[in-house]
C-alpha cells in the first residue's frame, strides 16, 4: 500500500495564504480554543455503553523526524511553499514558513498526543455524510450527526493546525475494531511543475487522499487500539507554560461537565476530575500565570472562580420559560464585592460573559453576585447554538440566518434581560429603607483655575464645591464642582439640592424647550432614587483634583475617606439630577445602567481616573459620590 502527502491541483486559479478563513477564527487563543474544540468534539463523540465519563489526555512527545510517515514529501511541499511565497504569502507571514523549515530540520519533532477514552471514535468511511470525512476535508460542515452537538460550524480542526508550527494534523480513530489513519496539512497555495499549475493550501497525507488501516510500518505513536480518537499535532508550538495555561481553560470553559462526573482531563500527568478542579481555581500559580499572558481570557478565568461554587452551590436556583428563547435554568449565587456576573452555559461547556442585553450591569440597588443562565430544553439550546461564532465564545443574533427568527430571538434577548431582572428584585434587592442621611458638607470652599494644570485645592474635611465665594451650610451629597472651561476663577457654584430634587427650577429651562433635554432612557425614578440614596450614604473624597479634557472628558483624582465600593454620578451644576450625565466609560470601575460609575477604594490610597460623558457638558459639573 503506497502512502504520500498529496496537494491536489487547483484547477479554477484560485489560492489561499498561509492561514485561511477557518484558522483565522482560532488564532487570537489557541491553547484556549485547542481545549475547547478538542475536548467538545470528545463529548459529543458517541458513547461506549460502559462509559461514564470520557477521558481526555494531553501529552507532549519527542518523536524521531524519520518516524514521521512520508516526511520528505511534505517538506518538498514546504519549500514549494517558500518558492511561491511572493506570490501567494503575506510578508508578514513568511517567517512562519521559515519557522516550519526549521522544524523540519531538527532531528526529532515535538508531537502533542491528544487521546480519548469512553467515546466509540470516528464513524467512517470517509465519504460525504460521516464525521470522519467532516472532520478532515469539510469546510463549514459540522461534524456532529445529532441536535445536541456543542459544536456546530465545522471549523474546530483549525484549533489543532493552528497550534502546529508546521500546521499539520494527524488523526488516528479506531471505529468498529478498524484503525483509520489519515493527515493533513493547512499550509499556502503553490506553484508546482510550472508558474501554470497552482496547488491547493491543504493537502492530506494517506492514500490517494484518503485514510488508510493502520500498518506495521507506520510509527507506534499513530497506532489507536481501543475505541476512540487520538488527535496528533506535529511540531506543536513551545507555547511557554502550556500545562498550566491548559489546564486553567479546561477548568473555566469545563467545570459544569468535570463536576458532573461526565469529563475528566489529563495534562502531562495532572489530572483534572471533580475532585481536583477546585484546586485549579485556587492555584496562585496558575492564576499569576494567566494574568500575565493573553490566550487564556483572564476575566473569563476569573468570572469562573466565582461561577463554579455558583453552579456547584447556589443560593438561588429557579427555572421557568424565557418567550421566543425557551426553558431555562438559573443559579444565583451573592458576591461580597458587590461584582455583577452573568455567564452562560450550553451543553455542560461555558459560552460567554457577553450575553447582549446583559452586559451593563444593574445598578447599586442589588448586591454583588454570580449568575449562571443555562438553556434547558433541547429547543433553546439549538438556538443559543445558532447564535455562537466559530469559537462557541460568543453569542450574536447576526448568526442567524432567517430574519424572522433573528428578530424572534433579539426579542428573546430582551425577555430574558427582563427575567433576570425580575429574578435580581426578588432575590438581591438591597433594601434601604432604614437608612439615615449625615450631612458632610463644610461652609467654605475655594479653588483657582490653573490653566492646563490639575488643581490643588483640598478641602480638610473631604466635601467638595469648588468655588471663589462663601457658600451656605446645606444637607447635600459629597460633590466636587469643575469648571467646563478650566481656564479662569471659578464663580459662584451654590447648589441647592432641594432644586436638584424637583421638577420646578425657578429660571430654567422647559426640557422640551431650547435648554437641556433629558438624557436618552434617563427617567425620574432612576435619577430620585439616586438622588435618595446618595442622601443616605454619603461618602467624603479627600485631596481632591480635577481638570478638563475635553467637551466630554474629565481627569478626577481622590482619595477616598472609607474602603468598599463608591458610585460616583455626574451631573450638570444646577439643574435637575433628571437631566443628570450620564457616565460613558472610564479608566477604572465598572459603569452601571443608570449613568453611574462603581468602583472598589481603600481609604488613604489615591485613585486617578478619567471619565467619559455620553454628551458634551459646558459650564459647571457636579461629581457625586456615596457607598454603593
Amino acid at each position: 500500500m503506497k502512502t504520500d502527502w498529496l496537494f491536489d491541483l487547483n484547477r479554477d486559479g484560485s489560492s489561499e495564504g498561509w492561514e485561511d478563513a477557518a484558522i483565522k477564527n482560532f488564532r487570537g487563543n489557541p491553547l484556549n480554543n485547542l481545549a475547547r474544540e478538542v475536548i467538545q468534539n470528545s463529548l459529543d463523540a458517541p458513547r461506549s455503553d460502559d462509559a461514564s465519563a470520557v477521558t481526555v489526555s494531553f501529552e507532549i512527545q519527542s518523536v524521531p523526524k524519520r518516524s514521521v510517515p512520508d516526511i520528505k514529501q511534505l517538506k518538498r511541499s514546504l519549500d514549494k511553499c517558500i518558492k511561491s511565497s511572493d506570490t501567494f504569502v503575506l510578508p508578514e507571514k513568511l517567517e512562519n514558513l521559515h519557522q516550519a523549515e526549521d522544524v523540519l530540520k531538527q532531528n526529532k519533532i515535538e508531537i502533542l498526543k491528544i487521546s480519548e477514552t469512553g467515546t466509540l471514535g470516528m464513524e467512517g468511511p470517509c465519504l460525504p455524510g460521516k464525521p470522519l470525512y467532516k472532520y478532515m476535508k469539510a469546510k463549514g460542515q459540522g461534524g456532529k450527526s445529532f441536535d445536541g452537538a456543542r459544536g456546530s460550524h465545522g471549523q474546530g480542526k483549525a484549533a489543532p493546525i493552528l497550534c502546529s508550527s508546521l500546521h499539520t494534523i494527524f488523526l488516528s480513530t479506531n471505529w468498529q475494531n478498524e484503525n483509520f489513519v489519515m493527515g493533513r496539512a493547512t499550509l499556502s497555495s503553490h506553484y508546482g511543475k510550472n508558474e501554470k499549475e497552482i496547488h491547493n493550501n491543504v493537502g492530506y497525507w494517506g492514500a490517494n487522499f484518503e485514510p488508510v488501516v493502520f500498518d506495521k510500518r507506520f510509527p507506534d505513536w499513530l497506532r489507536r487500539e481501543e475505541p476512540g480518537t487520538n488527535i496528533i499535532i506535529l511540531g506543536f508550538k513551545n507555547f511557554e507554560n502550556w500545562k498550566e495555561l491548559l489546564s486553567a481553560s479546561v477548568a473555566m470553559n469545563f467545570f459544569v461537565a468535570i463536576q458532573k462526573g461526565a469529563l475528566i482531563v489529563n495534562i502531562q500527568g495532572l489530572e483534572i476530575s471533580s475532585e481536583t478542579i477546585e484546586d485549579i481555581f485556587e492555584d496562585e500559580r496558575i492564576l499569576k500565570l494567566v494574568e500575565a499572558q493573553s490566550d487564556i481570557p483572564r476575566g473569563d478565568f476569573e468570572r469562573a472562580q466565582g461561577y463554579f461554587p455558583t453552579y456547584v452551590s447556589p443560593e438561588h436556583k429557579e427555572e421557568g420559560e424565557v418567550t421566543n428563547l425557551g426553558f431555562f435554568n438559573f443559579y444565583i449565587r451573592e458576591r461580597e464585592d458587590n461584582m455583577q456576573n452573568i455567564g452562560l452555559l450550553r451543553d455542560d461547556m461555558f459560552i460567554t460573559s457577553e450575553i447582549p442585553r446583559l452586559k451593563r450591569k444593574f445598578g447599586a440597588s442589588f448586591v454583588g453576585f454570580d449568575m449562571l443562565i443555562e438553556p434547558a430544553s433541547q429547543s433553546s439550546r439549538a438556538l443559543i447554538k445558532s447564535m455562537e461564532p466559530p469559537a462557541h465564545d460568543g453569542l450574536n443574533t447576526s448568526w442567524i440566518d432567517s430574519e424572522n427568527e433573528r428578530k424572534k430571538a433579539e426579542n428573546g434577548l430582551s425577555n430574558l434581560r427582563r427575567r433576570v431582572l425580575e429574578l435580581l428584585e426578588r432575590h438581591l434587592k438591597i433594601d434601604v429603607a432604614d437608612t439615615e442621611f449625615h450631612s458632610v458638607f463644610d461652609k467654605f470652599f475655594n479653588i483657582d483655575g490653573g490653566g492646563e494644570q490639575i488643581s490643588d485645592a483640598t478641602d480638610p474635611t473631604g466635601g467638595y464645591v469648588f468655588s471663589s465665594k462663601r457658600t451656605s451650610v446645606q444637607s447635600r451629597p459629597t460633590s466636587a464642582i469643575l469648571s467646563g472651561s478650566w481656564s479662569h476663577r471659578l464663580g459662584g457654584t451654590d447648589i441647592d439640592t432641594e432644586k436638584l430634587n424637583t421638577n420646578d427650577n425657578e429660571g430654567s429651562e422647559n426640557e422640551t424647550g431650547s435648554g437641556k433635554s433629558k438624557p436618552e432612557d434617563l427617567g425620574s425614578e432612576i435619577s430620585e432614587s439616586n438622588l435618595s440614596k446618595f442622601k443616605s450614604s454619603p461618602v467624603d473624597l479627600n485631596h481632591v483634583k480635577m481638570k478638563y479634557l475635553s467637551e466630554d472628558t474629565f481627569k478626577v483624582e481622590f482619595s477616598a475617606a472609607r474602603t468598599g465600593n463608591l458610585k460616583l454620578l455626574a451631573a450638570q451644576q444646577g439643574s435637575d439630577l433628571k437631566t443628570m450625565l450620564r457616565i460613558k466609560d472610564a479608566t477604572k470601575g465598572t459603569v452601571l445602567d443608570d449613568g453611574g460609575l462603581v468602583l472598589q477604594t481603600t481609604t488613604g490610597e489615591i485613585n486617578s481616573i478619567e471619565v467619559s460623558l455620553s454628551e458634551p457638558f459646558s459650564g459647571a459639573l457636579v461629581l457625586l459620590a456615596s457607598s454603593s
